[in-house]
C-alpha cells in the first residue's frame, strides 16, 4: 500500500522480499509503520508518538528545528545529523526518546534493520515504566512487532502485538487503539480478506480522527483512503478503486497549509496515487490513460526523493511503451531506471532491469542479447530467492547454565520433600510405638507412672508436630524462592539475549557483504540459539508469574466469538507456513463471559500452535466454540500424530519429559500445556483431551459462565 513518501518492494532487503506477493505499497506501510509515530512518514518530519495533548500548532521548536535540518540534507547523512542535533538537547523533556525514535526511523530507511531494532529495544526499556510515556512505549512495541512480521518471526511478533494491545486496553487511548485496528487490517489484507480489511481500515480511520493530535489523522487518513482503493483493486472492483484513489488526491489537495510538509512531500504522496491509478487503468484496458498516469507519477521530485520507487515505476512504464511498440521510449525508461538503481544498489531492481532488457531485446529481435539478459535475470533471481530462505530452529545452548541452576534448585526441593516424608513416617512409627507402650502400661500397671508417661508422650507429639510444621514452611519458602529466582534469571537474560540477537544479525549481514561463509554460518548459529532462548524465556517467565499469582486472575467481560476469531487470525501466520487450514465453528448468537482475555488468549494460542506443530503440511485444524449448561467449551481438533498412551498422564506436567518434535522438526520445551492447565484452573475451569496415536488429538477447555 502507500505511504506519504512511498516505499517500493525493491527497497526491502533481500531477506524481506518473501512478502513479495503483497502489493507495492502495502509492504511499504508495514515496513515503515514504526518510522514515525503519528503519520509514519519516512522523512521524520514529526514527533515519534510523544505523549502530549497539544495540537500541531503547539509543537515545540525542537520538532520544527530537526525537521528543517533533515529536509535539507541527503538521506545518507541524516543519522549523523540526528545524533549531532540531540547531543546538546538532553535538558529538554523526552529528548532521548525523540532521539532514539528519529534515529530508528532513518536506520530503517537505510535498510539497517538490526540497528533500528536495537534503538527500539532501548526505547522500550526506558519507557516501559513511565506512565507519561505509554504512547511511545506502545508504539515501539507495535513497530518492533512489524519488523518481526517481515522477518517471518511470528511468535516474537505476536508477543509484542499482545503487549501493545494490553497497553491500549489499560490506557483506552484512541491513538493506540487505532494502531491496533490498522495492523489487524494489514493482517486481513495479507490473508486476502479484503472486505474485512476495509472494515478495519475504516475503524482505524475513526480512531485516528479521535486522537488528541490533528497531525496524526491528517496523514494516516489519506493513506487509509489509498489502502481501501487497493483492497477494491485486488477484488477487481476497479471503479471503486479509482473512486478511492480520487478521494486520496482530493484529501491531499485539501490538507491545511499549517503543517510541516513541503510541496515536494505532497507531490511525492500524489506520485504514489498516480502510479496506483495507472495500474488500475491498465486492468481496465485504457493503456493510454495508464501511460499518462505513470508520467504524472514519475516526476523529478520522485526521482530525487524516492529513487527505488521511481525505478520500479519506470520499469512498469517501459512495459506499457513496449506494448504500444514504442521501443525507443521503452529503452529510455529502462535506462532511467538503471541510473537510479546504480545509485541505490537494490538487487531486486537490478533483477527487474535484466528482465525488462530481456523482453525488449526479444522485441528488437536481438536474440543474443536477449539470451544474455535472460541468463542474468534467472541467476540473480535464484540468488535473491536463496538469500530469502532462512532456517528456523530452536536452540537453547545459551540457556544451559540457567537450566542447570534451575535443575539444582528442583533437586533441592525434591530432597526436602523426601526428608519431610521420612520425618512424617518416623513420627508415625514413634507415635504408634508410644501408643502401644502406653496401652501395655495402662493394661498392666494402671498407675500414676502411666499417666506421667502419657503426658510426656503428648509433649513429644506436640514438639514433633511443631517441627513438621516448621519444616513444611521452610520447604514452602524454598519453593517460592526457586520460582522467584527462575523469574529473575529469565527476566535478566531477556534483554542481553535480544541484544546478542540484534548484533549477531548485524554481523551476519556484514559477513554476507564480505561473502565470509564461515562467519555467516557462525552468526546464523548464534541467531537461532537466541531465538530459541527468547522463546524459552517467555515460557519460563509465564510459569513464574503463574506460580507467584496462583489462583488470582483479573477478569473482565469478553465477547466469545470476537475473542476466538481475533485469536485465530493472529495465529494463522503460523499455519500458513505449513499450508494448513484453520476452520472455526462459532455460535450464531454472540455471548459474553467473564475471564482474563490475555491469559485465555495464551491458552487458545498455545493449543493452536501445538495443533500446527504436530500436524502435517496441508492438514485441517478445527476450532469449535459453544455454550452448554452454563459453561463455555472451546475445543481444538487436529489431524496430527496423536499422543501415545504412555505419555498421556505426563503432558500437563511442568518441564515434562513427554516431549516430541513437531512434524517439521519443531523442538518442544515441555512448558506450554503446563501453563495452559494452570491458567484454566485459575479460572475455575477444566481442561482435558482425547487422542489416538496417528489419528490426531482434540483438546477441550471448559469455563463456567458467571
Amino acid at each position: 500500500m502507500k505511504k506519504l513518501l512511498p516505499v517500493s518492494l525493491q527497497q526491502l532487503p533481500g531477506f524481506l522480499r518473501a512478502t513479495r506477493q503483497l502489493p507495492l505499497y502495502l509492504i511499504g506501510v508495514v515496513l515503515v509503520s514504526f518510522a514515525f509515530s503519528a503519520c509514519e512518514r519516512k522523512e521524520a518530519e514529526t514527533s515519534f508518538g510523544i505523549d502530549t495533548t497539544q495540537s500541531y500548532s503547539q509543537l515545540d521548536t525542537l520538532e520544527r528545528s530537526i525537521n528543517e535540518i533533515l529536509m535539507s540534507i541527503p538521506q545518507g547523512s541524516k543519522v549523523g545529523a540526528i545524533d549531532s542535533f540531540f547531543a546538546n538537547k538532553k535538558h529538554i523533556p523526552f529528548s532521548r526518546e525523540r532521539h532514539l525514535a528519529y534515529r530508528a526511523a532513518h536506520y530503517l530507511r537505510d535498510e539497517r534493520l538490526m540497528l533500528a531494532l536495537s534503538d527500539l529495544d532501548t526505547l522500550i526499556e526506558i519507557t516501559e515504566k513511565k506512565p507519561s510515556a505509554q504512547k511511545i512505549y506502545a508504539e515501539a512495541l507495535f513497530n518492533k512487532a512489524d519488523i518481526f512480521i517481515l522477518l517471518g518471526k511470528y511468535n516474537f511478533a505476536y508477543e509484542f502485538y499482545s503487549r501493545a494491545g494490553e497497553v491500549a486496553r489499560k490506557t483506552k487511548d484512541a491513538c493506540i487503539s487505532s494502531m491496533f485496528d490498522y495492523r489487524i487490517a494489514m493482517v486481513l489484507y495479507r490473508q486476502e480478506f479484503y472486505d474485512k480489511a476495509i472494515g478495519y481500515f475504516n475503524r482505524a480511520k475513526s480512531s485516528y480522527l479521535a486522537c488528541d493530535s490533528s497531525f496524526i489523522p491528517m496523514f494516516r487518513v489519506q493513506e487509509i483512503y489509498d489502502n481501501i482503493g487497493l483492497c477494491y483493486f485486488k477484488q477487481k472492483k476497479y471503479d471503486s478503486a479509482q473512486l478511492y484513489y480520487d478521494s486520496t488526491l482530493a484529501y491531499i489537495n485539501n490538507m491545511p497549509s499549517a503543517t510541516q510538509l513541503t510541496s515536494d512531500m505532497l507531490n511525492s504522496a500524489r506520485s504514489v496515487v498516480y502510479v496506483n491509478q495507472a495500474q488500475c487503468l491498465l486492468y481496465q484496458g485504457d493503456t493510454l490513460a495508464a501511460l499518462a498516469a505513470y508520467k504524472k507519477g514519475i516526476t523529478p521530485v520522485a526521482k530525487a526523493r524516492e529513487k527505488t520507487f521511481t525505478a520500479s515505476a519506470l520499469l512498469r512504464m517501459s512495459e506499457v511503451f513496449a506494448a504500444l511498440n514504442q521501443l525507443d521510449e521503452a529503452e529510455a525508461s529502462i535506462e532511467e531506471a538503471e541510473e537510479l538503481q546504480q545509485q541505490t544498489g537494490v538487487a531486486s531492481i537490478k533483477r527487474d532491469l535484466y528482465k525488462a532488457r530481456w523482453k525488449l531485446s526479444l522485441l528488437k529481435n536481438e536474440k543474443d542479447k536477449a539470451l544474455q539478459y535472460a541468463k542474468a535475470y534467472w541467476d540473480l533471481k535464484d540468488s535473491i530467492l536463496m538469500e530469502e530462505k532462512e532456517t528456523q530452529a530452536n536452540s537453547i545452548n545459551l540457556f544451559m547454565q540457567a537450566f542447570e541452576y534451575n535443575e539444582r534448585e528442583t533437586e533441592l526441593v525434591e530432597e526436602g520433600r523426601n526428608r519431610e516424608q521420612r520425618l512424617l513416617l518416623s513420627v508415625i512409627i514413634a507415635i504408634a510405638a508410644f501408643i502401644a507402650t502406653m496401652i501395655s502400661l495402662f493394661s498392666w500397671m494402671k498407675s500414676r507412672k502411666q499417666n506421667r508417661q502419657l503426658l510426656l508422650l503428648n509433649e513429644q507429639i506436640a514438639d514433633q508436630s511443631k517441627t513438621i510444621k516448621q519444616t513444611y514452611e521452610d520447604l514452602k519458602l524454598l519453593d517460592q524462592t526457586k520460582d522467584r529466582i527462575m523469574g529473575i534469571v529469565a527476566h535478566d537474560l531477556r534483554n542481553p539475549i535480544s541484544a546478542i540477537y540484534s548484533m549477531a544479525t548485524l554481523l551476519n549481514e556484514q559477513a554476507k557483504e564480505r561473502k565470509d561463509d564461515e562467519e555467516i554460518q557462525m552468526t546464523n548459529l548464534v541467531r537461532t540459539a537466541c531465538e530459541g532462548s527468547l522463546e524459552l524465556i517467555q515460557e519460563i517467565m509465564m510459569v513464574a508469574d503463574l506460580q507467584h499469582n496462583k489462583g488470582f486472575v483479573k477478569k473482565e467481560r469478553v465477547r466469545i466469538n470476537e475473542f476466538v476469531d481475533s485469536t485465530v487470525k493472529l495465529i494463522r501466520f503460523k499455519s500458513a507456513e505449513k499450508r494448513q487450514t484453520i476452520q472455526m465453528i462459532l455460535p450464531e448468537q454472540e455471548q459474553e463471559i467473564m475471564m482474563s482475555p490475555d491469559k485465555m488468549r495464551r491458552v487458545l494460542s498455545n493449543l493452536l500452535v501445538n495443533a500446527i506443530k504436530f500436524s502435517k503440511d496441508g492438514s485441517n485444524i478445527l476450532v469449535r466454540s459453544e455454550v452448554q449448561n452454563y459453561h463455555w467449551i472451546v475445543s481444538v481438533k487436529d489431524q496430527g500424530i496423536g499422543i501415545p498412551d504412555h505419555m498421556k498422564s505426563q503432558i500437563f506436567e511442568t518441564f515434562t519429559k513427554a516431549k516430541r518434535a513437531g512434524t517439521s522438526g519443531e523442538k518442544p520445551f515441555g512448558l506450554g500445556l503446563s501453563i495452559v492447565k494452570q491458567i484454566v484452573e485459575a479460572h475455575a475451569g477444566k481442561i482435558w483431551f482425547e487422542s489416538e496415536e496417528g489419528l490426531g488429538s482434540t483438546f477441550f477447555v471448559q469455563l463456567p459462565v458467571e
